[in-house]
């Protein structure tokens, strides 16, 4: 008799039946049974008629065979087991939260990390499905290289990559594998405008690496970015518009899923999610809220669309974006008012060249309620490759036709805008963010009158590919990326980012 997985067996068991089940022991005694769990559901089995001489540990494996008893709860009537293998004492997943991250290997055996691992499986496959099935037509999902020539791409301390010989372990040797020194990825951005131009719509899901020494609840060292890119588009309402369609399309598949059903029923329990699951329901909501009528949104002002105290019920509220849009100093200029009236403080103060922290984005979130667009950062916070917006005032920074997303409990989660598509434009900011002479030479890179815009003495290096984009023949483009990690906490209430990916790596910790 092979054996069904318990979620099988709950589904379609019927009660009589003779079935075996194999599994992992959560607990066990005379009196109530012996629990066990496949990793299949959140549901478990109990199984009777256990034996005084029988000693099952926790965390022990086994078959078990026997008549099902009831489906709910689903309850065997032990016939015969086998064993497959016993676990020794001082586990270390019952020596509290710190032992549990430690063993990320063990961790995954855990109801509640199995339910979030599940999760992540669903929501990988509705990203598919929503890009597969886009009503404009498909985006293709394509791959980009981990290991990568530039090492100031993204903005980010890199993690170089060094050869190891095998004859002498540990012992680091030259940099010759590649002629020069490689970096793991810190971004699908760059590598994604090469896709882009050839096949229109791209989106790629892989892992990114920074290597910042930052320790809290939102940063990890390796973590996966979903990076989206269009060809052709030319303002940013494309970008918001797909935002938003997308967040709205990932919920009502999610909802369709039975990981999504789990997480609901264990949400709010203890040592699972860190919201209720009336909040976390509130949540998903917040993202299907809203009209799919873009033509009267953008017909109207800009105080009806900062307008927080509408209602779903207000007309206002239907026609108006899904959420709020702000610039970059309109936020810092509500954020400065509200110091000076003494309903905020800030640990670093607003400005209108200054990156807003987790603590700004928090306010902002609790001003409006919702989610939110933050719009226009400044071109010294944003990467060398956005758009440069029109000129700005005498006295005011120049911006980028840039976007972020905010949303309430996790801050931002998604970030983008439009791609700098004139190489002058791109050498420009280039030059005045002092990249030449900062990335490593390339073998071959072009020097000063060699290449259109360059200066004597100048070198795109290892980015004079990613000129060349441009140079070869350009377009307009943008896309955006979302914390693949970021938005699981905000779909899950998960406590931190290292509860929702498998093998968290972050800042003095990579176990595993």
């Amino acid at each position: 008799m092979a054996s069904v997985s318990i979620a099988k067996l709950i589904s379609q068991g019927v009660e009589g039946e003779t079935y075996r089940i194999a599994g992992t022991v959560q607990s066990s005694d005379l009196a109530s049974g012996l629990t066990v769990r496949d990793g299949s559901t959140v549901d478990s089995v109990t199984i009777d008629g256990l034996q005084p001489t029988d000693d099952f540990a926790p965390w022990t494996t086994l078959e078990a065979t026997g008549q099902l008893k009831s489906l709910n709860p689903a309850r065997l009537r032990l016939s015969q087991y086998r064993i497959h293998g016993v676990s020794d004492k001082g586990n270390p997943l019952e020596q509290g939260e710190e032992q549990i991250l430690q063993h990320p290997h063990l961790r995954l055996r855990m109801p509640w990390q199995a339910v979030l691992m599940r999760f992540r499986s669903a929501t990988v496959a509705s990203i598919s499905d929503y890009f597969n099935n886009h009503p404009d037509g498909p985006f293709h999902q394509v791959h980009h290289p981990m290991l990568t020539h530039t090492d100031c791409e993204g903005g980010a301390e890199v993690f170089p990559v060094l050869r190891q010989s095998g004859k002498k372990a540990g012992v680091l040797q030259q940099d010759d594998y590649f002629g020069g020194r490689r970096y793991l990825s810190v971004t699908a951005a760059i590598h994604g405008e090469a896709f882009t131009m050839g096949l229109d719509r791209v989106w790629m899901l892989a892992p990114s690496f920074r290597a910042e020494r930052v320790s809290d609840n939102r940063h990890l060292a390796e973590f996966w970015m979903l990076e989206i890119s269009m060809n052709y588009i030319e303002a940013l309402d494309p970008l918001f518009d797909l935002c938003e369609d997308f967040a709205r399309g990932l919920v009502e598949r999610l909802r369709r899923s039975a990981a999504a059903k789990e997480l609901m029923v264990m949400a709010g329990q203890e040592h699972t999610t860190s919201v209720s699951a009336d909040e976390l329901q509130r949540r998903w909501d917040l993202l299907c809220q809203g009209s799919r009528d873009r033509t009267l949104c953008r017909a109207l002002g800009s105080s009806e669309l900062f307008d927080k105290t509408a209602t779903l019920a207000d007309p206002l509220t239907r026609l108006q974006p899904n959420w709020p849009r702000i610039s970059h100093a309109e936020a810092t200029k509500l954020m400065q008012d509200a110091v000076r009236e003494g309903r905020a403080s800030f640990q670093e103060a607003p400005g209108t060249e200054i990156d807003f922290s987790s603590e700004h984005e928090l306010f902002l979130l609790d001003h409006f309620k919702r989610p939110i667009f933050v719009t226009h950062y400044p071109t010294k916070i944003r990467l060398f490759s956005a758009l440069q917006s029109p000129a700005p005032e005498i006295g005011q920074p120049q911006t980028t036709e840039s976007i972020d997303l905010l949303l309430p409990g996790v801050a931002e989660v998604f970030s983008g805008g439009l791609r700098e598509h004139r190489l002058d434009k791109l050498v420009d900011v280039m030059r005045a963010k002092y990249f030449f002479g900062e990335c490593e030479a390339a073998k071959g890179a072009a020097k000063g009158a060699d290449y259109p815009f360059l200066k004597e003495g100048e070198s795109l290096d290892s980015l004079q590919w990613f000129a060349d984009l441009r140079r070869w023949g350009t377009t307009p483009h943008g896309g955006f990326g979302i914390g693949f990690e970021r938005l699981l906490v905000y779909l899950t209430g998960a406590k931190t980012t290292k509860e929702v990916i498998a093998f968290p790596r972050y800042y003095q910790g990579c176990f595993a």
